[in-house]
């Protein structure tokens, strides 16, 4: 049932099976669905840090992230 609700109000939601990794990144926020995403949202956040990284060396602050 919130499966559903979620995509009734259009919510990025995906759904995959219990205990399967699963990261959705959106902009800023990053989330996963079990400790078996532990790997890919760390992942992730690496790549998130590079970018913003990268943004400051080279304009001096970051930008907004499309992720």
């Amino acid at each position: 049932m919130l499966e559903q609700d979620l995509q009734l109000r259009c919510t990025n939601h995906r759904s995959v099976e219990n205990l399967a990794s699963n990261v959705v990144v959106d902009g800023f926020i990053m989330t996963g669905k079990s400790p078996a995403s532990e790997a890919l949202l760390a992942e992730a956040l690496r790549d998130v840090l590079k970018k913003i990284k990268y943004q400051k060396s080279k304009k001096g602050k970051p930008e907004n992230l499309p992720i």
